[in-house]
């Protein structure tokens, strides 16, 4: 069985199709430190120019329905700009751990060619 990261980032990955404006998800708190974890945390680092705020809260439900049968507690996302995100650095602090982000399509592009 693989482990809840890896399933984690395997949910994710498969609902990518659906999470507009997504920079990356990491995962924090009590997850990556109790074997049997009473919720999820999870980050989700979005850019407010293809998802605005009032519609980033979305996000939270396509991570729950992904995501949720994976633990018996509940999915904690904290939405945040990529601004947000940089200016508080809660990832760093909270020793976070990515789990999906989403590729720059200029940047393939360019290396691609």
């Amino acid at each position: 069985m693989s482990s809840l990261p890896t399933s984690l980032r395997r949910r994710i990955e498969a609902a990518a199709g659906e999470l507009d404006g997504v920079l990356q998800i990491s995962l924090f708190g009590s997850t990556l430190t109790v074997s049997d974890p009473k919720d999820l945390d999870l980050l989700v680092t979005y850019d407010p120019g293809v998802t605005p705020p009032e519609k980033a809260v979305e996000l939270r439900g396509v991570l729950e329905l992904a995501c949720g049968d994976l633990i018996e507690g509940e999915v904690d996302c904290v939405l945040l700009t990529e601004a947000e995100e940089r200016e508080s650095k809660f990832a760093e602090r909270e020793g976070a751990v990515a789990l999906y982000q989403r590729l720059d399509r200029n940047r393939a592009e360019k290396e691609v060619s």
